[in-house]
């Protein structure tokens, strides 16, 4: 036991000591449950990971089972609530939060056994205009749907809409509504259940958290001592307890197409009971589109043809509006990298609210020491100045800089102080980064305390500072130096792309002022075998490869194109966001199910290939391809968020022309346009611009004109 306690504390970075021990806990957990109880019926992942006639079939690692073959859900909460409820593959619903139960709908046929659904018999869509989450179960028998969408009521919750489209009718059906001790990480989460009649209420370990709105015709309850729910049985069960974690109940319901709608309301708040009662779910339905719509509309909109296109869009813009605050909130200085990222995302959505209400949370949370900061204080204050930076270049507001800047200050100081005490790279401690257990100094952190005070030498420019910005902008080139050097080091020796890691720091450029071509040759070392990023013991490395695609598509490089036709090739119709996929089953197997920070990291890529803004200019459509130019159509953006401000514009392809309809002019006008077409095109000239110049088929032009029209050659 000693030697155990000696190798996490010399060979594993301190701040991921606690979440190995966590998971190592959780893994063995599971592997017990499973091996004393093997007639349970267990979770669809547990049947992926363990059946050998599963495609994904593999041996446990003894005393390890964790999930690493269907580890992808979706995500779906009221845009209000602190918590979410997780939906994978095989319609598996995970109670919010960090409790480890889950419901599902079963099906019987008519000698009480449970059909088996196939996950690729089941399907999945969100719909991004009204929020709604639809799953299907579809075969020639029998056809169903369960329809979810947010609420508010004494607490957050989610309503779930069970309906029957097609039943055979010569055959008997019945419905189990299961309450079920597991979730997709964890088995054994539920150590008491009650339901009450009267109420139509069931209680979860002493909370109720499940609204029945129609009495079952019968209850079924199972346990560790009494086995899984048998459905022979004919008495109901009201309780049932089990010490193991394994209680569990069903509720049944005759299943015809008469049956009508079956309804049910689950809370989204772990600790709070929610009240008893009916509901109209096409009102509650209409009520949460018309929320969503609200908060959709606030920020960037996009119309086009290419419908994979738009549903990748509308999806991960969905996904950046739901982020719960147990994932915004979370203290470690990872919780505020991820707030970085997610805050990065969300003002090129145009979601400036949200970015500046959690900001305003975080910058009044946060206390430093003024004389001898801590590496967490001073990592801390640097996503925080890199967050406050990004959302004033896109606000553009000079009351909002004058306003916050004296915090701004104390916390860039703070920084300032632990940054110049750090000579030379082996000063910094090991790294924290989410993906790496090694105690290993990786430059992370120098390349993101150069970051901030960079940031923090142009916002004292700003504000007339002039002596803090020489201050902060000399240590920021001092940091930089050193990350130079340390790099180039690496690179002599000939380290993987492992060693160059921390230049995926962030979705631009990392060390902005080093020789592009120096950094072309580190980012290489990331596809120099293959695209996507391969981790060899996490499998495919969605946050590396999306911050690298990033890079490669701003700094306009010949891969991006074919790159970014990989990338999504790993994703089918489920469309979720995990931080490894399985390189050989294209399925979630380690890290975050549907990471925030990767459908941020997804938006920003996807925002950036229809437009994007240097300092000075607006560059549009950087990669376009030849059928995005089809006759009679159009691409269409609406209130698009730059650093000049906002842009709106619209393409249309007509019989002999195309045209880029400029809408109202931003609040700085950028000094060029810069304007890509995927093949030869002429301009008409017009007074309301200069063309300076066409390189190819690129034209750079001068001027914010309402109409340009591009004659096409041929037609």
């Amino acid at each position: 036991m000693q030697n155990t306690e000696n190798l996490l504390k010399s060979k594993i970075t301190s701040s991921k000591r606690e979440t190995l021990s966590e998971e190592i806990y959780c893994g063995v957990n599971n592997y017990i449950l499973f091996q004393n109880n093997p007639g349970f019926r267990w979770p669809r992942w547990i049947w992926d990971s363990l059946s050998p006639s599963s495609p994904h079939y593999g041996v446990a690692g003894s005393p390890i089972l964790t999930n690493n073959v269907l580890r992808e859900w979706q995500t779906f909460n009221n845009f209000l609530s602190e918590s979410s409820i997780r939906i994978d593959r095989s319609g598996l619903i995970c109670a919010s939060g960090a409790q480890n139960w889950s419901i599902e709908f079963w099906i019987l046929d008519s000698d009480n056994s449970v059909i088996q659904i196939p996950t690729d018999e089941l399907s999945t869509a969100i719909d991004s205009s009204s929020g709604e989450l639809v799953f299907c179960f579809d075969t020639p028998e029998l056809k169903y749907t369960v329809s979810m969408c947010g609420a508010k009521s004494s607490v957050d919750e989610v309503v779930l809409n069970f309906s029957a489209v097609r039943v055979n009718g010569r055959k008997k059906y019945r419905l189990i509504l299961a309450v079920r001790p597991y979730c997709n990480l964890r088995l054994g989460g539920i150590n008491s259940i009650e339901y009450s009649s009267s109420e139509n209420l069931v209680a979860v370990n002493g909370v109720k958290q499940l609204a029945i709105c129609k009495k079952p015709a019968m209850v079924y309850s199972g346990s560790s001592s009494g086995g899984d729910l048998s459905f022979s049985e004919t008495s109901d069960t009201a309780s049932v307890s089990c010490s193991s974690g394994l209680a569990t109940m069903g509720f049944a319901y005759d299943l015809s197409e008469k049956t009508g709608d079956l309804t049910f309301r689950l809370s989204l708040d772990p600790a709070l009971a929610i009240s008893g009662g009916t509901v109209n779910y096409s009102k509650c339905q209409k009520e949460f589109a018309d929320f969503a719509a609200h908060r959709i509309e606030e920020g960037i909109n996009f119309v086009f043809h290419k419908k994979d296109f738009l549903e990748f869009f509308n999806r991960s813009r969905m996904r950046l509006l739901s982020v719960a605050g147990e994932y915004l909130n979370e203290e470690s200085i990872t919780g505020y990298r991820n707030f970085y990222l997610l805050s990065y995302a969300f003002n090129r959505a145009g979601f400036f609210r949200k970015s500046e209400k959690l900001l305003g949370e975080r910058l009044k949370k946060i206390s430093v020491s003024k004389k001898k900061p801590s590496f967490d204080e001073a990592m801390k204050s640097a996503f925080l100045i890199l967050a406050y930076s990004d959302l004033y270049i896109h606000k553009r507001d000079s009351s909002f800089l004058q306003e916050n800047f004296r915090k701004i200050r104390e916390i860039g100081e703070a920084a300032y102080l632990y940054s110049v005490n750090q000579h030379m790279m082996s000063d910094f401690p090991a790294t924290f980064m989410p993906n790496s257990y090694v105690a290993d100094v990786t430059g992370y952190e120098c390349i993101i305390l150069q970051a901030a005070m960079d940031k923090l030498s142009g916002l004292a420019r700003w504000m007339g500072i002039f002596g803090d910005e020489k201050k902060y902008s000399s240590e920021s080139m001092r940091l930089q130096s050193i990350a130079r050097d340390f790099l180039a080091d690496r690179f002599e020796k000939g380290s993987g792309f492992s060693g160059f890691y921390s230049l995926l720091s962030f979705p631009e450029k990392a060390l902005p002022n080093l020789d592009n071509e120096l950094y072309e040759k580190f980012l290489h070392k990331f596809y120099e075998e293959s695209f996507p990023v391969k981790n060899s013991l996490m499998g495919i490395d969605i946050y590396a490869s999306l911050v690298l695609l990033n890079q490669l598509l701003l700094s306009r490089s010949e891969n991006t194109l074919p790159f970014i036709k990989k990338f999504f090739s790993l994703f089918d119709e489920f469309i979720v966001t995990p931080e490894y996929v399985h390189p050989l089953y294209g399925r979630g197997c380690n890290g975050d199910g549907n990471s925030p920070v990767i459908a941020a990291l997804l938006f920003v890529l996807l925002r950036n290939f229809l437009f994007f803004e240097y300092e000075d200019k607006i560059e549009i459509l950087p990669f376009p391809e030849p059928d995005w130019f089809k006759q009679g159509s159009s691409l269409k953006v609406e209130n698009g968020s730059t650093r000049f401000g906002t842009l709106n514009f619209e393409i249309e392809t007509q019989e002999k022309e195309i045209r880029l309809i400029l809408g109202d002019s931003p609040k700085y006008i950028p000094s060029e346009i810069k304007i890509n077409f995927p093949f030869d095109i002429g301009i008409i000239d017009s007074d309301e611009f200069i063309v300076k110049k066409k390189i190819g088929n690129t034209y750079y032009l001068n001027g914010w004109p309402s109409v340009i029209k591009f004659p096409l050659k041929g037609r």
